[in-house]
């Protein structure tokens, strides 16, 4: 991040890692597209388009120039020209648009993409739609215990790459030797550094079954030690190259995979709200923010409480294996 100015750095450092190398290629580009563009040459870099944008703000409504409108049309028409390695989808682009935007609300400056000429927000790369039964033949077809049971993990809890590849053998080793069933699991989201979200959820009979294998094979764990340990690239990779088997013929090659880990959290959600889950829960467990009262409620609700509520739905979780 030394290649950026400290008011973009800032904003950087304020991300969670996982949003800030979501925003980072987007930001490159932005930064490649301002020290090639014609329309303001004086501004090359992130900071300086900040503060033009903010100077631009303060003159008199008809002596605006509209530095953002400008800039981000002609940084999205940047976009589309590109072709290396392989030409940008409208998605892409339209993220890619919005990152100015997210550095802009960060201090506290409103920047607009209504005039960028955006393509239209087609959706190129659906996730697959999960049934239980699907998401067993996807696991089992699995030949490596640490992904299965990373695949378990994710559709019994609802939790994120994040939250799994970051977590210390610790949070479950008490329980788990316990044999305390389902595990209840109390984490923190972190959106940026000044906003947490407190939350619970679980993980069933199924998921246990696999963590004990999974912790057996890894041998003497200090509590400190990562529960998964593996990088989040291999997990992606590992799990496309399972979709590939999964898929067959239907799996498209240049689409992002429709069966990335990602898309089993997806399918936390659909199943327990198939199975009339109320949504407040299924919200609760994947770490969302709820209105205060709710979210002061749920907390405040004990682990066995919890436990309680989770085992009335946890047969929509659980696949034969």
């Amino acid at each position: 991040m030394s290649t950026f100015g400290l008011a973009t750095t800032k904003w950087l450092n304020a991300l969670t890692e996982s949003t800030r190398s979501t925003y980072l290629p987007g930001l490159t580009k932005f930064q490649t597209y301002l020290q090639t563009q014609e329309l303001y040459p004086e501004i090359m870099d992130s900071d300086v388009f900040l503060k033009a944008v903010s100077n631009d703000r303060k003159l008199d409504l008809l002596d605006q120039r509209f530095v953002d409108r400008d800039l981000i049309k002609g940084f999205t028409a940047f976009l589309l020209t590109l072709k290396e390695p392989k030409p940008l989808t409208p998605k892409t682009v339209r993220d890619y648009a919005g990152v100015p935007q997210s550095l802009g609300k960060f201090w506290g400056i409103s920047i607009s993409t209504e005039y960028a000429e955006l393509p239209p927000g087609v959706v190129t790369n659906e996730k697959y739609p999960w049934s239980i039964e699907k998401v067993g033949q996807f696991i089992k077809g699995m030949d490596n215990l640490l992904y299965q049971c990373l695949g378990v993990c994710f559709v019994q809890s609802g939790l994120s790459n994040w939250d799994l590849l970051k977590m210390p053998y610790g949070k479950v080793r008490e329980q788990l030797e316990a044999g305390v069933e389902p595990l209840c699991l109390k984490l923190v989201r972190h959106k940026t550094q000044r906003f947490e979200v407190v939350f619970r959820t679980c993980i069933g009979s199924l998921g246990i079954r696999f963590l004990k294998e999974h912790v057996a094979s890894l041998g003497s764990l200090a509590d400190d030690r990562l529960l998964f340990p593996v990088g989040n690239n291999a997990l992606e990779g590992y799990f496309a190259r399972q979709a590939k088997k999964f898929l067959g013929a239907d799996f498209k090659e240049g689409f992002r995979n429709p069966c990335v880990p990602s898309s089993l959290r997806t399918g936390f959600r659909t199943l327990l709200t198939d199975a009339d889950c109320p949504e407040s829960f299924v919200e609760y467990w994947m770490g969302h923010n709820l209105n205060q009262d709710l979210r002061k409620t749920y907390t405040n609700k004990s682990d066995d409480s919890w436990r309680e509520t989770y085992r009335k739905y946890e047969h929509c979780l659980t696949f034969e294996g």
